[in-house]
């Protein structure tokens, strides 16, 4: 595979020590934003700042990207502006943790269904580059040149994450509230299969459920859509689309507080799952977590995504995680092929 790079005037080093990114505008555009400060406070001192939210999984803590220097600019003009830039850094295969997917899988099978109905589990590859500076170039590209998706990212000059997402959590236009539910995956060409299947629209209801209980916590009235599948590279996934008329008083925070994570990330019931996935092997080994968060801005209207199909790294070490969603009718053999086959995808396209 070639090195993916954008040329841009805008683009410049300073982007890749510290910046962030996120698709708005229903996929048409992005936002850029490099320099200024990164921190956990929601208010920064610059003067006419931007900001992007990044959330912890399991903790209402965000790390703030805020910046004076910022770009939107259409996704469009980003994918012209795609070049070669000579072979990929080479890479490293290290270890992945589906070891601990086992055992967590085994115990959380004992708890189903009298105390958690539905959890995802988590677990991992990891690579080693000994040029992550244009490894983290590459990523950028690759991410925008999804052709499915929303692309995003947030780093500073030790750590980050890069992907595209096929789910986003919410968009805020006009006074109406749009989400989805996710959940239920297969590979491409089985979609009438996956619309058939007990176990996938099982826990694909639990989604559903959750994200309604939610936005009527938030005191909205939610409108449920149809199922169907929706296709992001080669896996298809089931999706319902939920909308609800929002107050302007709700800010993203309290709206990503409120939603993130859903039971498509983190489980139903949400305090039992929520307990027991801390409780977690995965979770022992690697409490720090944002996979599966969302990601946010309020420029120009709301916008939130939620981070899954992601490369993320730490100094020079690179990883993927994956998730599969467990309920009663779940077998390990056919969550371990789920948890690898998309970990193979986003291996095949970053990598």
């Amino acid at each position: 595979m070639q090195s993916k790079a954008i040329i841009h005037p805008w683009i410049d080093d300073s982007f890749f020590e510290r910046g962030s990114f996120i698709t708005t505008d229903d996929g048409k555009m992005v936002l850029l934003l490099k320099s200024g400060e990164v921190s956990q406070q929601s208010i920064s001192s610059l003067k006419k700042c931007l900001s992007i939210s990044c959330k912890n999984f399991f903790e209402d803590k965000y790390h703030y990207h805020h910046s004076d220097q910022f770009l939107k600019i259409s996704l469009e003009e980003l994918r012209l502006r795609m070049t070669d830039s000579g072979p990929m850094p080479s890479l490293k295969r290290l270890n992945d943790y589906d070891h601990l997917f086992k055992e967590d899988f085994e115990r959380l099978k004992i708890t189903m269904p009298h105390e958690v109905r539905k959890a995802v589990l988590v677990s991992r590859e990891e690579y080693q580059t000994s040029d992550p500076v244009s490894l983290k170039k590459h990523l950028f590209a690759k991410a925008l040149e999804m052709k499915k998706g929303k692309a995003y990212g947030f780093w500073d000059q030790d750590q980050g994450i890069v992907g595209c997402t096929p789910e986003t959590l919410f968009e805020v236009e006009n006074g109406q509230l749009t989400t989805e539910a996710l959940a239920g995956t297969a590979k491409q060409g089985n979609e009438v299969e996956l619309l058939n299947s007990l176990k996938d629209r099982n826990e694909h209801e639990f989604v559903v459920k959750d994200i309604s209980e939610k936005l009527s916590g938030l005191g909205l009235q939610p409108h449920i859509g149809q199922t169907e599948t929706s296709q992001f590279s080669t896996m298809i996934h089931l999706r319902t689309k939920l909308s609800a008329k929002i107050n302007s008083n709700l800010s993203v925070q309290r709206i990503g507080e409120a939603l993130s994570p859903t039971a498509a990330l983190g489980g139903y019931p949400q305090k039992t799952s929520k307990a027991f996935l801390l409780r977690t092997k995965y979770n022992q080994q690697f409490p720090k977590r944002i996979f599966g968060s969302v990601i946010a801005t309020e420029h120009e209207g709301s916008v939130g995504l939620v981070m899954i199909r992601n490369v993320q790294w730490k100094g020079e070490n690179f990883f993927i995680e994956s998730g599969v969603g467990v309920v009663e009718e779940s077998n390990f053999s056919a969550e371990l092929e789920e948890l690898n086959f998309k970990r193979s995808v986003i291996r095949n396209h970053y990598l």
